[in-house]
């Protein structure tokens, strides 16, 4: 709270076993590579992505991450980022695609979902994934793709605004 001079416990967001959310009547779905890291909005609330039993819902805390009440149920994403106008850009691997759907109105709908994977690599097997966001408009993501001699080629498909620009490294 004091821009990282000192640190102290605040809350949990999942566990194992009992779950944390009361929506959520199994075991609350995370770990370690997945995008349910909580986002900052631009009035300085967080947001994360709570998993559990098929269902996955939108929590907020505006208590400075004391709690995280689930907010609404979402469709199923894997990653979530907030930009400084309050815009969410969702991202999720579904087979050999990597879908880009956005939000201006903090999760109740969203766009209709753009494939990222550029198209000299689509149909391709998506290995390993990972997207930032540098600003309004301004998503990367970065990914490797199954090449057909085997291994894999790396690629990043970056958005500026509506346009979307892809390279591939062999």
């Amino acid at each position: 709270l004091d821009g990282g001079h000192s640190w102290s416990y605040r809350s949990t967001l999942f566990r194992r076993g009992a779950p944390v959310h009361a929506e959520c009547s199994t075991e609350e779905s995370f770990d370690a590579g997945d995008g349910y890291y909580p986002q900052a909005g631009p009035d300085g609330s967080l947001w994360t992505i709570v998993s559990c039993g098929g269902k996955t819902f939108l929590a907020r805390s505006t208590d400075e991450a004391l709690t995280f009440p689930v907010v609404r149920p979402i469709p199923a994403i894997d990653e979530l980022r907030v930009d400084s106008k309050g815009v969410f850009y969702a991202v999720t691997k579904s087979s050999t695609k990597l879908l880009l759907t956005t939000s201006r109105d903090a999760g109740r709908t969203w766009s209709k979902p753009v494939d990222l994977v550029a198209p000299a690599r689509r149909g391709a097997s998506v290995g390993q994934w990972a997207m930032a966001l540098r600003g309004p408009g301004q998503v990367a993501v970065a990914y490797l793709t199954s090449h057909k001699g085997g291994g894999y080629d790396g690629s990043v498909t970056v958005q500026h605004g509506s346009s979307f620009v892809s390279a591939t490294v062999h």
